[in-house]
């Protein structure tokens, strides 16, 4: 029995040295390991300044590039045991501190992330599994170039985020959170943003929450002046999605409260000057301004039905009273109220077409 106890031992010490050297094999060649297997999956360039070791059995690198558009301070590799009997690579975390991201968006649903189409990608040797990914103090350059006033600019800074496998029992199942905030080119703050939940690519499933919280509109101004004519001078935004999906079909209901909206006042036309028509855009702003309260305030809840693995603002269903507060102001002055709304139906028939096209799918 003794005898069977050593020999059981020696083998167990003997595995765990193994486990230990490969690990250690591939932290210490891990310029020669891990580079060239993301620069054949990625398809661009990837370099670091300095790769080292660091203990327990985990390898650093600081300042990598990938490409022309993503950059990392710092990453933190710690291998798997499990990889050294698979043919991929496996790693239980890898940390990124300070990633810096540029991505430009180019046309309506078209993005350029720094990154080859992925039909021009090399194919890898070999799966690349992640158990774990951290990421601390985040930022993302977001660039839009479809807008007809010109490039606009908007960071996601002071991004942190964390996605694991859910369990051993469920492999596929990615559990995630993140936060941020979201500034301008002079660091001013727009908004904050949160999210967790977790996704399943395997049968397309999935259960998030995100909520955007105090977001000012006054500095979205590229963006309301496509359906407005007139400028905000105040205006915030609370919005909560819940998105679940269950076989790719994606539902999203999500409720939307505008806050503390007023309009900037025009100058009034010179007196004999020829009186404009009004375009769509003043119709819009009619029609919007229609359904805010004395206190520029209004509530809308939504559900938007799609793809969970290609998703489009589609199949729209307005579900909340987004008129409660007209409804109110009907019960004080009835006959003021019938008037008011025989001319907001006549501005939303105008402008019917224009909101399709802002919900409608390609």
């Amino acid at each position: 029995m003794k005898k069977a106890l050593k020999i059981i031992l020696v083998v167990f010490i003997a595995v765990v040295l193994l486990l230990g050297a490969g690990l250690a094999y591939v932290v210490l060649n891990a310029r020669g390991i891990i580079l060239p297997r993301l620069e054949k999956s990625l398809g661009v360039s990837v370099s670091a300044s300095a790769i080292r070791f660091s203990w327990p059995l985990a390898a650093q690198m600081d300042d990598l590039s990938i490409g022309q558009t993503i950059k990392v301070k710092r990453v933190e590799v710690v291998p798997g045991f499990t990889g050294l009997f698979t043919v991929g690579m496996v790693f239980d975390r890898i940390t990124l501190q300070g990633l810096y991201v540029r991505v430009t968006r180019t046309g309506k649903d078209t993005f350029d992330f720094g990154l080859p189409a992925t039909g021009d990608r090399k194919k890898p040797q070999a799966s690349f599994v992640v158990r774990r990914i951290i990421l601390k103090g985040g930022r993302v350059e977001c660039v839009d170039q479809s807008l007809d006033g010109g490039p606009f600019t908007l960071y996601v800074d002071d991004l942190n985020a964390e996605a694991r496998q859910a369990s051993l029992m469920q492999p596929t199942r990615i559990r995630f959170r993140a936060s941020a905030v979201v500034k301008t080119t002079k660091e001013e703050r727009v908004a904050t943003f949160q999210g967790n939940g977790w996704i399943d690519w395997i049968p397309k499933d999935a259960d998030a929450v995100v909520v955007l919280k105090d977001a000012d509109l006054t500095y979205l101004e590229p963006y309301y002046r496509q359906y407005l004519q007139k400028d905000l001078q105040s205006g915030h935004l609370q919005a909560q999605a819940n998105m679940k999906a269950v076989h790719n079909e994606l539902k999203v209901d999500t409720h939307v409260e505008l806050m503390d909206i007023a309009f900037k006042k025009e100058a009034p036309a010179a007196e004999g000057a020829q009186e404009q028509p009004e375009d769509i855009k003043d119709l819009t702003y009619l029609a919007f301004d229609s359904i805010l309260s004395t206190e520029g305030k209004a509530v809308f809840d939504f559900s938007i039905t799609t793809k969970l693995d290609h998703p489009k603002l589609e199949n729209l269903k307005i579900k909340g009273s987004f008129l409660k507060s007209r409804i109110q102001a009907a019960v004080a002055n009835p006959q003021e109220t019938i008037e008011e709304y025989k001319k907001v139906g006549e501005q939303f028939e105008a402008i019917g077409k224009e909101f399709k096209k802002m919900f409608k799918g390609d």
